[in-house]
């Protein structure tokens, strides 16, 4: 066989597998790994170290202070939302028994993804000793493709357990002012 033939066989073979390979990119993965792939159109990215707790009797849904965007998107785009922060649960010394905390990553006529925060303590801590679990958040929601329009992306939060009133979760105080962050994105 010639060089010429070789060298002709060997790019028809990266060739080919260069094919194959773009194939197996453009089609496969995004069935395995969704939002792989994705283009990035705009992104809205809002932070804050507001105010914001909630008490354990608070059983209505309310959206969290400052924790709120707007995106305008084409005609069959997708929205990732992704909401992080750090909360800190507070329980009295004297409560026993279970508090339940429901935060909501809304798109508002769209849906939601929940996360939730429970503790359960069969005895209480002790005159004096509050007890307070740290717990980092972290939440993503992707949609479908959606028709072009200006949705709004807010974060909402509830006790799920109408509990004493003295335990609370808090995402930033006065006294401990912790970031909490909002990136919304539309991909296509």
């Amino acid at each position: 066989m010639s060089s010429k033939g070789i060298i002709g066989g060997i790019l028809g073979s990266i060739a080919g597998s260069v094919g194959i390979m773009s194939l197996i990119l453009l089609f496969v993965t995004p069935m395995i790994f969704p939002g792989v792939g994705s283009i990035v159109l705009q992104s809205v990215y809002h932070e804050t170290t507001s105010q914001a707790y909630i008490i354990d009797d608070a059983t209505s849904y309310q959206e969290i202070t400052e924790t709120g965007v707007n995106i305008t998107i084409q005609q069959s785009s997708r929205i990732i939302a992704t909401f992080s922060g750090e909360a800190t649960l507070s329980i009295s010394s004297t409560f026993m028994g279970a508090v339940n905390f429901r935060i909501d990553l809304v798109i508002k006529g769209v849906g939601n993804r929940s996360m939730r925060i429970h503790f359960y303590d069969g005895t209480p801590g002790g005159y004096g000793s509050i007890r307070e679990y740290t717990h980092n958040l972290y939440n993503v929601y992707q949609t479908e493709a959606l028709p072009a329009g200006t949705y709004s992306i807010v974060v909402s939060w509830k006790s799920e357990s109408d509990a004493t009133g003295i335990n609370q979760l808090l995402l930033s105080t006065v006294a401990n002012l912790k970031t909490r962050a909002l990136l919304v994105q539309e991909i296509i």
